[in-house]
């Protein structure tokens, strides 16, 4: 489970910003489940929606644990850009700090890294059970502290690290390779499985292995008022686009496990044909990509969703609103507030334009956040609608937002009078 985010001079947030999923006393007990992490009890939200005008930093927001979990596993000076705050200094380090409970421990990682010079200047693994355990420190290109307790099979592994290092690689992108003491196995394999923008194209793979996968996807498309008699998955051998990944630049500088990961995914092409039958029995086959490009979206979301309710887990989606209707939206957040559908606890959080979602049937105050940025010195400003001081809870909640109640809104000036018309001169 995520607990919370915090980063200091990355893409558009110059400033200290935190993104929390922890759960606010005070406010009423709904949408959010109770961990255990030693002798404290920690309430999470299900859920969390976030919204901003064009340019606010939404994307960039959810952008965030891709780039921590990139620089983490990926080797190579090769993999950096420029991911550090543009409208300032860029040679000031980038700081991202990650907070997730994992087995009733709360596992807190900081990379902070130089995206100008293309270094990692610390890095920091603590472990909190009864009390926080520094795991290892790193500085520039050592492992200056480790726990001798974790680390006691392992002192291998860090001589290893200290002779392989270089300070555009991270500790994990290394230990990976080596062996890993359980206490890390069980991080890395937790961040490995964040969901991030995750629209998969293994729709195919996944009805081709599994027959009642088909029949789960029949069943849902019903639920949502689409009629299929059918689907049928044709699967043919990739090799002209395995051949070209081999080759490129961008799978070099993969970690052997990434490459592994990628080419398994990529090996063959599954080709969807859905099945419809008219009044008279006629059938009649559409292809895939012949379907609207919301059913297409809604589709290749099913089964990420499906696992992330079935295994728990944590998925972050920017414009989660794009091309599907308001009403399926509703149900999908639903579901994931629910106990009954949401037993194992899984997390969305997502952007969305869709102002209909600002709606305290669906969300808490503290499941409310904002993003504004209409200063490029001071860049972009994060803050839930419970961190608004003398906001008091009203059904007018969606009125007051677009009165600028709450910020997080386009100021659009004058937008109607001469900007579109053809002058003359």
């Amino acid at each position: 489970m995520l607990l919370d985010i915090e980063i200091k001079n990355l893409k558009s947030f110059k400033n200290q910003t935190i993104f929390s999923m922890e759960a606010e006393n005070k406010i009423e007990d709904r949408n959010s489940f109770e961990v255990e992490v030693g002798k404290e009890k920690f309430e999470l939200l299900k859920t969390a929606v976030l919204f901003g005008g064009n340019a606010s930093g939404k994307s960039n927001f959810t952008s965030v644990l891709s780039i921590f979990r990139y620089y983490l596993f990926n080797k190579g000076i090769e993999k950096y850009n420029k991911e550090g705050f543009r409208f300032g200094e860029e040679d000031k380090n980038s700081t991202i700090k990650v907070r997730n409970v994992v087995d009733n421990k709360i596992y807190e990682y900081i990379l902070e890294i130089n995206f100008n010079t293309k270094k990692i200047i610390k890095e920091k693994l603590y472990i909190t059970a009864l009390e926080r355990k520094l795991v290892f420190e790193r500085e520039n290109n050592k492992i200056v502290k480790y726990d001798k307790e974790i680390f006691s099979e392992y002192e291998i592994t860090i001589g290893f690290i200290n002779e392989t290092l270089t300070d555009s690689d991270s500790v994990i992108s290394r230990i990976i390779e080596w062996r890993v003491p359980e206490e890390i196995e069980k991080y890395i394999f937790y961040i490995d499985k964040i969901k991030i923008n995750n629209y998969s194209d293994d729709l195919g793979k996944y009805i081709y292995e599994n027959k009642n996968n088909k029949k789960l996807v029949i069943e849902f498309l019903k639920k949502i008022g689409i009629i299929v008699n059918d689907i049928e998955v044709y699967r043919e051998k990739n090799e002209f686009f395995l051949k070209n990944i081999r080759e490129s630049k961008e799978f070099q500088i993969l970690s052997e496990k990434e490459q592994e990961k990628l080419l398994s995914q990529i090996a063959y092409i599954y080709r969807i044909h859905f099945v419809y039958e008219d009044n008279q029995k006629q059938k009649y086959k559409l292809d895939y990509y012949e379907q609207s490009a919301g059913t297409q979206k809604i589709l290749s979301m099913f089964f990420p969703i499906y696992n992330l309710l079935n295994n728990g887990g944590v998925m972050i989606i920017d414009e989660l609103d794009i091309t599907l209707h308001y009403s399926l939206i509703k149900e999908i957040i639903k579901m994931f507030n629910s106990v009954e559908y949401n037993r194992k606890n899984a997390q969305l959080i997502f952007t969305t334009h869709n102002l209909l979602l600002l709606d305290f049937n669906l969300f808490r105050e503290d499941q409310i956040w904002f993003l504004e940025n209409n200063n490029v010195s001071t860049g972009t400003e994060l803050y839930s609608l419970s961190d608004i001081e003398g906001y008091e809870k009203n059904k007018y909640l969606l009125r007051d937002y677009l009165n600028g109640n709450f910020g997080g809104i386009p100021k659009l000036e004058d937008f109607g009078v001469d900007l579109w018309l053809e002058k003359k001169e």
